[in-house]
């Protein structure tokens, strides 16, 4: 878990939409998560930033319809994943410009639960 604290110079901690994105995917293929997605909490636990101001960003992501990040209100809380399977598993481009995909990840699928 990373520090939540503010930086050594007194400002904010920073988060990037890639490191809200980023941490999503690793719970996401970590083999000792079971579910095809993740809470708020959990994705709080992995970013420098607390729990209110991690669903903030996470609301704002999804309204403006710029991330392959969703949400899923299950009537108790929101849940998330990534809506475009690819994202999973991380390809990297080779030096033709192609993308390899890892085979060595979970085989874990994320199945959609619905759009918001």
């Amino acid at each position: 878990m990373r520090e939540k604290s503010g930086s050594r110079d007194g400002r904010r901690p920073r988060v990037s939409d890639d490191d809200l994105a980023d941490a999503l995917r690793e719970i996401l293929l970590d083999d000792d998560h079971e579910a095809p997605v993740a809470t708020a909490r959990e994705i709080s636990e992995r970013v420098p930033i607390g729990l209110r101001a991690t669903q903030a960003r996470l609301a704002t992501l999804i309204e403006d319809g710029e991330t392959a990040i969703r949400a899923y209100d299950t009537g108790h809380s929101l849940v998330y994943w990534l809506d475009d399977v690819d994202d999973l598993d991380n390809g990297t481009d080779d030096e033709n410009g192609d993308t390899e995909k890892n085979t060595h990840r979970s085989e874990k699928r994320v199945f959609r639960l619905g759009q918001t």
